[in-house]
């Protein structure tokens, strides 16, 4: 079901988890940005050219754009679903944007201006988030806090998936290079990938004592 087809009735179900969400519940944060996989996914399809998809599937521009709203959502202001679509999109395009510029220029080297998912904020007073927004001091202050967060769930993983991780949203290598990397096969790379992402889902779910707010 698309966020756009949903009832009034769901809109506010919706919203209220918003609600929430921003008041600091890192639980209800993971469900509510999980009700938009399905129309991302939609969305990541028809942003990625066919030859593109070949190299990257959509499914890894929605988990990664997730994963980055995970951590950016301390500078959304929004209040609406609208709004969170709106900024959702927003992320993904960027990373489609970076994706296909990779591909059609440097079609060996990795994603060179993507910014590294939990890298940790700069010092300024003018620190500007993955869109372009000025980040104020206190929301800069709660994004290291993520980090530290977002840390403390990676070093529960398993090594390799701690591995997987590492390379490819912190590092930002590719799957062909990853796969190089571990002697393993691209597809093997995406599926340990995949499972990675959902056990770090897991454990910063489960951590409720450090909630991302």
């Amino acid at each position: 079901m698309l966020p756009g087809d949903q009832t009034r009735q769901s809109v506010d179900g919706i919203e209220k988890m918003l609600m929430i969400a921003r008041a600091g519940e890192r639980s209800q944060l993971g469900h509510l940005l999980d009700i938009y996989r399905s129309y991302l996914l939609t969305v990541a399809t028809d942003s990625l050219a066919r030859d593109i998809t070949a190299k990257v599937a959509p499914s890894d521009l929605v988990q990664e754009t997730l994963m980055q709203a995970s951590i950016a959502f301390p500078n959304f202001r929004g209040t609406t679903d609208l709004e969170l679509r709106g900024w959702l999109i927003q992320i993904l395009k960027r990373k489609a944007i970076d994706v296909h510029r990779h591909y059609r220029r440097y079609s060996k080297r990795d994603i060179s201006r993507e910014i590294p998912l939990f890298s940790s904020p700069r010092s300024d007073d003018h620190t500007l988030d993955t869109l372009g927004c000025v980040v104020p001091p206190s929301a800069r202050a709660q994004a290291a806090e993520n980090v530290r967060i977002m840390q403390d769930a990676l070093n529960r993983l398993t090594p390799e998936h701690r591995q997987v991780i590492q390379l490819r949203n912190i590092e930002q290598v590719d799957f062909e290079e990853i796969a190089r990397r571990l002697g393993r096969s691209p597809g093997a790379v995406r599926k340990l990938w995949t499972r990675a992402v959902q056990n770090l889902t897991v454990e910063l779910r489960s951590d409720e004592s450090s909630p991302i707010r």
